[in-house]
């Protein structure tokens, strides 16, 4: 009887106890039957008759606490998007093949400070040592995929491979900046770094991922497509919706290591798992990649190794988003609260950044931010065109050894147009000095070079993710 009474004071004093604890104002939310509705509500458009739409997955320490799947999968075939429809991620792909390296690193089988020509012999030498850290942290100064295609004559939709990558990299012999001196996001540092892993292991980039990769950590509806024309099994098409109307997209992505993997949001939930601190798979690896990245100079990056490591309203956020055709995808991680959210669609307006922060606010209990409507005005008009006299210096065409391309510049009604054979014509406006900035993206950004009399000598064009490629002019 003495024991039974000691127990039931035990229970009241640790009841007690809970009653006068406080809790912290943005402790996240324990009992999840009452978001569902909250999160369901986010996703109501999605749901709308013949409307593509995704599927969206949470986990919190461990539990699937929300997996939804909407819209439609196929319109032409009416085909509902499910909990095993698999997405292409894009971008968030670039996380794996991270993770990749660096198990190729802790076997042995390579060094992250290893220069990227041991592997890749034929990737020009530009005077400067590139390493694969450099390579899977944007450090590296390479041209990236899309905008120096782009640049090239691409058009948005045409097939991208490999090699054409390679081909263009290697005619060039200049790099956007000193590798380990800047962050530039750039593809074609994932591309190179998984044709080094082919040739490491002598295996199918698609193969050692499928082996080494998601079959270690049970993601059974995931894989790697390396070829454009086969046939995909359970996969979402890709829509781009514009001005009200619906548009398939064809697939171009031919290439692989920067994106093109599929996955569902419960495979792709289990591997977000192991970011989470305090529950790693492999805690060296995983906190390795979420590590922020370091300059030369010092400077921290919020870049680490696949995955971008910041705050998001005082917490710790993991990200990374991907966007591909009309396929667009977000995984969060908030480690500290051991909290994963993927949201994958088969959409471009999907908002998938917009409404995983919404989730966020959610589940940490924060209220929404509102968001501030600042208008900057600039303090000089600058004009569209120039005299007459200068239009006529800088009309011609312009070559670039680069990527084997002409552009021509001529005057209409007193207005400069870029034109390409492949790309149309682009008005170009004025904006200081020799700079210029044309409404066309591969070629945004123009800056004129003269000799001592003030004659053209030709341009460099630069876009985000390409500077500085030279087009001399010759006519």
């Amino acid at each position: 009887m003495h024991q039974f009474y000691s127990v039931i004071l035990c229970v009241l004093l640790l009841l007690n106890a809970g009653c006068v604890q406080d809790k912290p104002s943005s402790e996240p939310v324990s009992d999840f039957s009452d978001i569902t509705n909250d999160i369901d509500a986010l996703f109501v458009e999605w749901d709308t008759p013949s409307h593509p739409g995704g599927a969206v997955g949470i986990y919190k320490e461990g539990k699937l606490i929300y997996n939804k799947a909407f819209g439609l999968a196929s319109i032409e075939y009416n085909v509902p998007n499910t909990l095993q429809t698999r997405f292409n991620i894009a971008s968030v792909s670039k996380q794996f093949t991270a993770y990749a390296i660096l198990l190729l690193e802790q076997q042995g089988k390579l060094s992250l400070d290893d220069d990227i020509r041991l592997y890749l012999p034929e990737v020009p030498d530009y005077d400067a040592n590139i390493t694969i850290k450099h390579l899977i942290q944007h450090t590296n100064g390479l041209r990236s995929l899309h905008a120096i295609l782009g640049m090239a004559g691409w058009r948005a939709d045409d097939r991208r491979t490999h090699d054409d990558l390679m081909r263009v990299i290697t005619q060039g012999n200049a790099l956007n900046f000193e590798p380990g001196s800047e962050y530039m996001y750039s593809n074609t540092g994932f591309i190179f770094a998984a044709m080094i892993i082919e040739r490491v292991t002598e295996t199918a980039f698609r193969t050692w991922m499928q082996e080494n990769v998601f079959q270690v950590f049970n993601m059974q509806n995931t894989f790697v497509s390396d070829d454009i024309d086969e046939v995909l099994l359970n996969a979402a098409s890709s829509y781009i919706i514009d001005d009200g109307k619906v548009q398939r997209v064809a697939p171009y992505w031919a290439y692989y290591g920067s994106g093109n993997i599929y996955t569902t949001t419960t495979d792709l939930l289990k591997w977000a798992q192991n970011f989470t601190l305090g529950n790693l798979n492999d805690e060296s690896l995983f906190k390795q990649m979420s590590q922020n990245g370091v300059l030369n100079s010092g400077e921290n990056i919020a870049h680490g190794l696949g995955v971008f490591s910041e705050d998001y309203r005082g917490h710790k956020l993991i990200q990374h988003g991907g966007a591909i055709g009309g396929f667009r995808s977000r995984l969060d991680i908030l480690p500290e609260h051991d909290i994963q959210i993927a949201v994958l669609t088969n959409f471009n307006q999907s908002m998938v950044v917009s409404l995983a922060d919404s989730i966020k606010d959610i589940l940490l209990k924060l209220d929404p931010e509102e968001l501030e409507n600042q208008q900057k005005e600039s303090s000089t008009e600058m004009p569209i065109a120039q005299s007459v006299e200068e239009l006529s210096l800088l009309q011609g065409h312009y070559f670039s050894s680069e990527l084997d391309t002409y552009y021509r510049i001529y005057n209409r009604e007193n207005k400069l147009v870029l034109t390409h054979i492949r790309h149309g014509e682009h008005q170009i406006t004025f904006l200081q000095g020799n700079n210029y900035q044309v409404n066309f993206y591969p070629m945004r950004d123009l800056t004129f070079s003269r000799d001592e009399s003030g004659n053209i000598l030709g341009m460099h064009a630069s876009n985000a993710r390409v500077r500085n490629v030279w087009f001399e002019k010759i006519e």
